[in-house]
């Protein structure tokens, strides 16, 4: 199994997946997702075929993932795992850190929010205490290897997306009725 920069060949499977795997809302244009400048960009899983993909950029000491799916005829087969334990590897030095959704017990896929919590928590990353609203949408930031701070999530998504995204983020807040740890 390799984790290696995404070629020119493997864009319409990253596509594909990409659409699939991603509500419209929380997709950034695909060529912006391809960009080169963004090191170190998107990695893509291959075990003797494509599995899957990370997009992700390096800001000081903070990798930010921004962007992670496995290919859903491979689900369930620890693929996700897999690729952030080769992160974790090619990157111990690194603060890691993403977003997920909120816990919500009125959404709709409110199960698929908890399973992708319990997820990340077995993987090694916990809760930064920061929920941001981008884009529509109320993400939890959750971090591997220490702790961020605001600045710093808004420092990475400057990186990532350029200024035009600050007109979409409002500030972090705790959130009525969460507890850190439970899902």
């Amino acid at each position: 199994m390799e984790l290696r920069k995404a070629e020119k060949k493997d864009r319409p499977a990253i596509r594909r997946l990409y659409k699939s795997a991603f509500p419209f809302r929380e997709r950034k244009p695909f060529f912006m997702l391809m960009q080169k400048r963004n090191q170190p960009g998107v990695l893509v899983l291959d075990d003797g075929g494509f599995c899957g993909f990370v997009s992700m950029i390096r800001v000081k000491d903070i990798l930010y993932i921004g962007y992670l799916a496995i290919d859903p005829l491979m689900r369930g087969q620890n693929y996700g795992s897999r690729i952030l334990g080769l992160l974790k590897e090619k990157y111990p030095e690194m603060r890691i850190m993403l977003e997920i959704e909120r816990l919500d017990e009125n959404a709709p896929n409110k199960e698929q929010r908890k399973r992708r919590r319990i997820f990340y928590h077995r993987n090694g990353f916990i809760s930064s205490d920061l929920f941001v609203y981008v884009i529509h949408c109320e993400f939890e930031i959750l971090t591997m290897n220490g702790k961020i701070t605001f600045q710093e999530y808004e420092e990475a998504l400057r990186a990532d997306f350029g200024p035009a995204v600050y007109r979409f983020i409002k500030k972090p807040s705790r959130m009525e009725g969460y507890a850190e740890g439970t899902v």
